[in-house]
């Protein structure tokens, strides 16, 4: 499956300081709009990941390139719903403070910016 090779062996070490989300989908074989989904899932449910975006208007721009943490955390949120569903994924980090933890800046930070992928 070329999407599921395309998401695994990316790597934020390839990428610029930001990088556009047409960009990301293309490293990582799959579409603008998955990407778009994901980062709206984001949005939602980790404050780190919004706070990235800068704030204008009382408003997260979210129409500004995707920063290298936001890259790794649609990487890990995309790898995620291979194994548990998008639905699944909400769930969990709607249940879970401890979940929400893995895609936290300090796991982004003191990561192998490789995401493994096991089932």
């Amino acid at each position: 499956m070329k999407t599921l090779e395309g998401i695994v062996s990316f790597s934020t070490e390839q990428l610029e300081e930001t990088t556009s989300k047409t960009t990301v989908a293309g490293l990582m074989q799959t579409t603008r709009a998955t990407i778009q989904k994901y980062d709206k899932l984001a949005m939602k449910y980790l404050n780190e990941y919004c706070d990235e975006y800068p704030i204008i208007d009382h408003k997260h721009l979210t129409v500004l390139p995707l920063t290298k943490y936001q890259c790794w955390v649609l990487q890990k949120l995309l790898v995620e719903s291979l194994k548990y569903t998008y639905k699944g994924v909400e769930a969990k980090l709607i249940a879970s403070d401890g979940y929400k933890d893995k895609f936290s800046f300090k796991m982004f930070s003191t990561k192998d910016t490789k995401v493994s992928f096991s089932f």
